[in-house]
């Protein structure tokens, strides 16, 4: 949908009274919003499918790692992204991000998806209908903020893996097939040491373990 490659870009949806401003796929779109460096546009380069696991092209490393320069100073707020393919809103190698009330609606695999990215805010937003992977999801990420937020009807409401220094507070995740998700994954390559600070706190998970329609059987 929409590519960001520049530094200091913000999105800022001026919604009238019931009505917001939306992002929808046009009809063969894969992403609706991605923030990252002009090198990193073409992802079909390095990968053979943009649907998990993320397949690699032979050849290319398999490997997530920060670089500089990295983007930065992005912000986004007031808006919906709906019926995306792949991802609603991504960001990768991006320092200093704020999502605010931002509305993830029915965007297959991921709803807001920061990775490789780090000192970013993700509050009173929502993510529903992620069929196949995770409404929120930090990957290899640093210092990022996730509070009140709500996550509803996905695999994985909110997902953190492989990152450090995430605080997850006050959010709401109900009926999705697993609340929230914490995870070291052993086939992403970390060279940063020590133990990951993830703070899990003061968050309000029910009525999740439901079956996930796109997987049928699925349930954890």
């Amino acid at each position: 949908g929409l590519n960001i490659t520049k530094n200091g870009i913000r999105l800022i949806g001026q919604s009238a009274p019931n009505k917001r401003v939306i992002f929808e796929n046009a009809g063969s779109q894969r992403n609706g919003i991605v923030v990252v460096p002009p090198d990193r546009t073409d992802c079909m380069s390095c990968h053979s499918d943009m649907a998990p696991p993320f397949p690699v092209l032979p050849g290319v490393e398999r490997g997530l790692k920060m670089r500089k320069p990295m983007m930065t100073d992005f912000e986004i707020r007031n808006a919906t992204i709906r019926g995306f393919r792949n991802n609603g809103l991504f960001t990768e190698n991006l320092d200093g991000f704020k999502i605010i009330n931002v509305e993830s609606v029915d965007n297959r695999n991921y709803g807001i998806f920061p990775t490789l990215s780090k000192n970013g805010l993700v509050t009173h937003s929502r993510a529903v209908g992620s069929n196949r992977e995770s409404g929120f999801l930090a990957e290899t990420s640093e210092n990022v903020q996730v509070t009140h937020n709500v996550v509803e009807e996905n695999v994985n409401g909110i997902e953190v893996s492989n990152s450090d220094d995430i605080l997850v507070a006050h959010n709401e995740a109900r009926n999705n097939t697993i609340g929230a998700a914490i995870l070291l994954l052993p086939d992403i390559f970390d060279d940063r040491p020590g133990a990951k600070r993830i703070d899990l706190r003061d968050n309000y998970l029910h009525d999740n373990n439901k079956p996930n329609t796109a997987r049928p059987g699925s349930i954890l």
